[in-house]
């Protein structure tokens, strides 16, 4: 789709895209006198963002560790693409 540019200027193309969404919003509520609280932008209540930050790497290294284990004690075979 991207073709004939380079794979950083083709991601950043894609992040562009994903603003336009609430870029529209903005001016939407720019143009009709509307207020952006109710779009739901706000960050609310800090718990929920601590126990996420808390257990995202907790929860990581407990799927890596219980992957190395099954690859390497319990002798279950792992795919690897040959390229």
């Amino acid at each position: 789709m991207f073709t004939g540019i380079p794979p950083q200027f083709a991601q950043l193309v894609i992040v562009a895209v994903m603003f336009v969404p609430a870029l529209s919003a903005l001016i939407a509520a720019k143009i009709f006198k509307g207020k952006v609280v109710p779009y739901g932008w706000h960050l609310g209540a800090a718990k929920p963002y601590i126990l996420v930050f808390i257990f995202t790497p907790i929860i990581f290294a407990l799927v890596y560790g219980l992957t190395i284990l099954l690859i390497t004690y319990l002798k279950i075979p792992h795919y690897v693409v040959k390229t």
